[in-house]
């Protein structure tokens, strides 16, 4: 496993139609605009549908992902046409 000291510096990641980048507070408010798809909410494998209440629009709390990475950990905001639409991480094999 790396070092915990060469995971500090988050990576640009670019690729044809998404760029991974550090997030910024506009991204917030991108978030916010796009509905809950919950087909496409699936797809990431999460048990987010234990806690859904069947909002069809993110709140502040979930859709800004803003809050502290565990170390070691990369938090990304998913960039599109100029605005986040959702947020990436990856985090060490344990």
């Amino acid at each position: 496993m790396p070092d915990q000291q060469t995971l500090r510096l988050l990576p640009v990641l670019r690729g044809a139609r998404v760029i991974l980048r550090g997030r910024r507070e506009l991204d917030i408010e991108d978030r916010l605009r796009y509905p809950i798809d919950p087909g496409d909410e699936d797809n990431y494998g999460l048990s987010w549908r234990r806690d859904w209440d069947g909002r069809r629009y993110h709140t502040r709390g979930p859709a800004d992902g803003h809050g502290p990475a565990e170390p070691g950990n990369y938090r990304w905001a998913a960039g599109h046409a100029g605005q986040c639409i959702g947020n990436a991480g990856c985090a060490p094999a344990r």
